[in-house]
């Protein structure tokens, strides 16, 4: 990507432990030209496997504000600024500098829970339905700047498409041919999550390749480590774990079945069959057919697709038109702009 170097002396960061965030700050750091700093070796590690020209960096939990400060202006993450901020006020006041924090959302749902929003300075969203989840709980009129994104992860992939299909390929390659390629992908937190995946699994035809991708949430858990055993020689069964980037598995995905992930969203845009194991019914259930899993095979060979023109709708609602990668960066600078021209970064 041609451009000059981002504007402002900026970095990703992914605090802890949350995997489920680096498929959505890695790509945007990459598209900015800007380093992720990770204080975990294990998923920075995978950031370098998976993300081409990202830049990462290590840095202890015990020294990162102070490591920090010196050298940045901005601050992208998928935490809340409530959560970072009194991790870097003491060192701000020994500086005598104001960071900002910039809100990056790691995933579209149907959960409502932006309310702990209401302390951003600057954040980024989708589309108009994030817009107006934030309007609902008072967020914004409080947000200083907002920066609309629309779908840029999936720009990020088909923009660099060959290298990560190939990371991607051990998940995406089955020893055989199969008539269709599922994902079951649900969310964390179900206490029927196993009895709904061996039930899925027992009854899945020979002929159908089947995906599993569990949140990280429950990737330790009892139940998914004994699935995980109990099916791991099955040649139509891969089970996706420590493999965080969606959009190549969503590429090898003819049919979606989850719950209240927010991975139903990112398959919106492919305009292919949704089925949710829930008794959910929020808008992305309208997108599809809720059933239960020992129906859902039926379902998946005898149903007709009444569906389309409800998911592109609801495609549109959430995500706006995407702009190019390399207008990206300066929609980004253009409202950081702005917030800095009132509000000032030194204490």
């Amino acid at each position: 990507m041609s451009r000059n170097a981002f504007k402002y002396r900026a970095c990703g960061l992914l605090y802890g432990s949350d995997l489920q965030h680096l498929d959505h700050i890695a790509p945007f750091c990459s598209i900015l030209g800007i380093p992720l700093v990770f204080t975990n070796v294990e998923i920075e590690a995978l950031a370098n496997q998976i993300y081409p020209h990202l830049e990462t960096k290590l840095v202890s939990l015990n020294t990162l504000p102070e490591t920090l400060i010196p050298d940045i202006e901005v601050i992208f993450s998928c935490l809340p600024t409530q959560l970072l901020e009194p991790i870097f006020s003491l060192s701000e006041h020994q500086f005598k500098k104001k960071l900002l924090f910039s809100w990056l959302p790691h995933g579209n749902s149907d959960k409502d829970n932006l309310g702990a929003l209401i302390a951003e300075k600057h954040l980024m969203i989708y589309g108009k339905q994030m817009k107006d989840i934030l309007q609902r709980h008072g967020v914004l009129e409080k947000v200083h700047q907002i920066t609309t994104l629309g779908n840029f992860r999936k720009l990020y992939y088909f923009n660099n498409k060959r290298a990560l299909d190939r990371v991607a390929s051990p998940y995406t390659t089955f020893k055989r041919e199969a008539t269709m390629t599922l994902l079951y992908a649900p969310t964390w937190g179900d206490p029927d999550l196993a009895s709904k995946a061996y039930t899925l699994i027992n009854l899945l035809p020979e002929e159908y390749n089947l995906m599993v991708k569990f949140h990280p949430n429950t990737l330790y858990t009892g139940s998914a480590i004994a699935l995980k055993e109990a099916f791991q020689d099955k040649e139509n069964i891969k089970f996706i774990d420590d493999f965080p980037s969606i959009y190549p598995i969503l590429n090898h995905t003819e049919i979606y079945i989850g719950d209240h992930s927010s991975i139903a969203y990112d398959f919106l845009s492919f305009n292919s069959p949704l089925f949710f194991l829930t008794k959910g019914r929020t808008p992305i259930h309208h997108t599809g057919i809720v059933t239960k899993p020992q129906d859902l095979i039926e379902h998946i060979q005898n149903s007709v697709d009444l569906f389309s023109d409800a998911r592109q709708a609801l495609n549109d609602y959430a995500f706006e038109p995407t702009p190019s990668l390399e207008t990206i960066p300066q929609l980004v600078e253009a409202t950081i702009d702005q917030y800095f021209e009132t509000e000032p970064h030194v204490l």
